[in-house]
């Protein structure tokens, strides 16, 4: 009864959310291979591959939310409401520029060209393991990484049935 007792008000720190809904519009950076970008797109909560610099650019346009310049330049370094954050903004008044809310701050960053989107989604991205990322369903529209196999020809002895693909 002492132990039941003693042990009652502590309750372990477990969170009750799918971690799809935790990483919600995060970037991701896959640590266990080689740093492989991710997006959490927080509308369907699954994840886009971001690839290359163009390739993580047309990512963006696409699953950007369309915005009045009044409402991208109307929060300067304040944060944006919270029902934007983790989204990519596109300011559908002037050229289509793109501006990702980061989630944990609420803040804009201009996305630019595509290197230069490339490299805050890089700079912004929390790494996660394997294990954790794999708890993440894919989008179906998603492109996925490609797996180099090398000297495959190389070596005759090479077991071509148990190549892992990465997918």
């Amino acid at each position: 009864m002492v132990a039941v007792t003693a042990f009652a008000g502590f309750a372990p720190v477990v969170s009750a959310a799918p971690l799809a809904e935790t990483l919600s519009g995060r970037i991701l950076l896959q640590v266990e291979e080689n740093g492989e970008a991710w997006y959490v797109f927080p509308g369907d909560l699954k994840r886009y591959y971001l690839g290359r610099p163009d390739d993580a650019f047309q990512i963006m346009r696409q699953l950007g939310l369309g915005a009045t310049s009044d409402f991208i330049n109307g929060y300067g370094y304040t944060p944006y409401p919270r029902h934007v954050w983790g989204k990519i903004l596109l300011d559908v008044q002037t050229n289509g520029e793109a501006y990702y809310i980061y989630p944990v701050s609420g803040n804009a960053h201009y996305l630019g060209r595509p290197a230069d989107a490339f490299s805050i989604m890089r700079g912004l991205g929390l790494g996660i393991s394997n294990a954790d990322l794999a708890r993440i369903p894919i989008a179906a529209s998603s492109n996925l990484p490609v797996t180099i196999i090398e000297n495959v020809y190389d070596n005759p002895e090479a077991d071509i049935d148990n190549i892992n693909f990465g997918y």
